[in-house]
């Protein structure tokens, strides 16, 4: 089985910058989502999908958990609220 990003940045001395760019690439996608959404009220929430609407809802909730583990391997403790 091929190493993760993880594992391969682990043995690179280079290896937490990577991991910190990862997710702050992460965090500037899922807020240029959520930047268009509002540019667009009409898409989000979803009125007639609910469906649609908990999912985006869930994908949100996932990537702040992923964020904040992130944080988590790399020491810092992330802020409740900015």
């Amino acid at each position: 089985m091929a190493p993760c990003g993880f594992e391969i940045a682990q043995r690179n001395p280079a290896g937490p910058i990577r991991i910190a760019f990862f997710f702050y690439d992460l965090a500037a996608n899922s807020t240029r989502c959520g930047t268009r959404a509002t540019a667009r009220p009409h898409t989000f929430p979803a009125k007639d999908d609910l469906a649609t609407t908990a999912a985006k809802l869930a994908l949100i909730d996932a990537v702040a958990v992923v964020i904040s583990n992130g944080l988590g391997i790399l020491g810092v403790t992330p802020v409740e609220k900015m």
